[in-house]
């Protein structure tokens, strides 16, 4: 503003010098010659000249500067508005920030929880082992007893198979001693008639059950006179006759059976005491 006021009040063309001259002339000083006025006048219109163009770059110099200002407020306002999105992508990104942080913590509690289950998981982990280790102990020990039983089965199985042996002859030889004979019944008084007669008796009372009722059908079939037998009724009839000759043989014949009842009953007590079913599932898993 300053350098058009300049303009508008310097600006002289150069009629209006020549207006100027004539007074100028008319009041010049008399020591002053036309060669210095006309001197002045040129060194006034180079001024003048001079100030025109300083006008001129005056005024492209403010429209210059008017234009870049222009440009630098587009520019401000251009600012403003990437501040502002600037702004708005900080607040986003300040959620997302504070998502994010309670999606780490969230991830830091399942984290620890999940350690936590892990630390769990280990301890029940190690009592499986140890419990593991216990039954394979006891495996072990079960195994040892089933070979022990095993062993012992065998065992007892060659002595019940010597005691079946055994039965077999027991029985064979009281076959042989209780088959009829003709025997002719020889003098005696009562008494002792009577005690061979309930020596007999205690022989088959000490007979077990399954002798005693073979006995007691020999007994019967004596009775009743099979005719299979080729024995006279009569013979038959002086049965203590003949326990009374051979009382000597009937008295061992039930010692035998005591003693072969007394192996039998062990034998019938081993038979209870094993567990021969889990004794086959040990077989079956070896």
């Amino acid at each position: 503003m300053r350098l058009q006021v300049m303009n508008s009040t310097y600006d002289l063309d150069s009629s209006a010098s020549d207006q100027f001259r004539p007074s100028f002339h008319s009041h010049a000083p008399k020591n002053v010659s036309s060669v210095d006025i006309f001197q002045l006048q040129d060194d006034v219109a180079e001024q003048e000249e001079a100030i025109c163009h300083i006008n001129k770059v005056g005024e492209q110099f403010v429209s210059r500067f008017n234009e870049q200002l222009l440009e630098a407020q587009a520019g401000m306002r251009q600012m403003r508005a990437n501040i502002g999105l600037l702004q708005e992508d900080a607040a986003h990104r300040a959620k997302e920030l504070a998502s994010w942080k309670t999606s780490i913590q969230r991830s830091e509690t399942n984290q620890q929880d999940l350690q936590d289950q892990l630390s769990s998981a280990r301890q029940d982990i190690v009592a499986l082992r140890a419990q593991n280790e216990a039954m394979k102990r006891q495996m072990a020990g079960v195994r040892t007893m089933a070979v022990d039983g095993l062993e012992k089965s065998d065992a007892h199985a060659a002595e019940i198979g010597a005691l079946r042996q055994e039965v077999k002859l027991l029985r064979s030889e009281l076959a042989a001693s209780r088959m009829p004979q003709q025997i002719v019944q020889p003098a005696s008084d009562g008494s002792s008639l009577h005690e061979m007669s309930v020596a007999s008796d205690v022989v088959v009372e000490d007979a077990p059950p399954s002798h005693k009722r073979k006995a007691t059908h020999l007994e019967d079939d004596e009775d009743e006179g099979s005719p299979e037998s080729s024995e006279p009724l009569r013979c038959r009839l002086f049965w203590p006759a003949a326990f009374c000759a051979h009382a000597g043989t009937y008295m061992e014949i039930g010692d035998v059976r005591g003693k072969w009842r007394e192996q039998e009953k062990r034998a019938l007590v081993f038979i209870q005491k094993v567990d021969w079913s889990e004794i086959q599932t040990y077989q079956s898993e070896a």
